[in-house]
């Protein structure tokens, strides 16, 4: 039988929030790839993914327009959608995968992140 401490941390597919061992998961955990029910949901719709594809684009766009400056993510937001507010947690979420796979780097206060469940505001920049 595993035991909690046994079992490692994972990021979710979907929003790449890193995601702890639960007792319900203990005999799927190998299969689990998802946070929460509202995220395995919102990868299933068509929609969502052509959105982050968009914005993966537009992140690699900017920052490589800005290169060696950093820009906020609002930025990116605002030239994709008229009513930008309400995507920024995905933007943010975009933003978790591409560090996570090094293309890009998220700082804060200049200083690169220490987790990848920050919180506030975060600036990011092409990773040189």
């Amino acid at each position: 039988m595993k035991t909690k401490s046994s079992m490692e941390s994972k990021s979710c597919q979907w929003c790449f929030r890193p995601f702890e061992w639960r007792k319900k998961w203990e005999l799927v955990w190998d299969q689990v790839k998802f946070c929460s029910d509202s995220c395995k949901k919102e990868s299933k719709i068509k929609k969502n993914i052509l959105e982050h594809l968009a914005i993966e684009d537009q992140i690699l766009k900017l920052t490589l327009e800005r290169k060696p400056k950093s820009l906020c993510p609002s930025e990116i937001a605002r030239n994709l959608f008229e009513n930008w507010q309400p995507k920024m947690e995905t933007v943010r979420q975009v933003c978790r995968k591409l560090h996570l796979e090094q293309k890009i780097l998220i700082t804060q206060q200049d200083m690169p992140i220490k987790e990848i469940n920050f919180k506030g505001p975060i600036r990011i920049k092409l990773i040189t």
